[in-house]
């Protein structure tokens, strides 16, 4: 869940987090980002609507 023009605080973060929506800025590894999706993915569902980019693996 990315709100518009990154404008969230405190109470965004938290019903993100309670519906699961978290996990890309979370510090998850790409690979479970991905494991993810493709669970989502393989579901079919009709309720939500997916926006894929690129994911690149962090570099500290």
């Amino acid at each position: 869940m990315r709100p518009p023009y990154a404008n969230y605080n405190d109470q965004v973060r938290s019903a993100a987090y309670f519906r699961n929506q978290s996990r890309d800025s979370s510090g998850t590894s790409v690979t479970a980002q991905q494991a993810a999706y493709t669970n989502v993915a393989n579901a079919h569902p009709n309720s939500i609507l997916v926006l894929n980019r690129e994911t690149y693996a962090m570099t500290l």
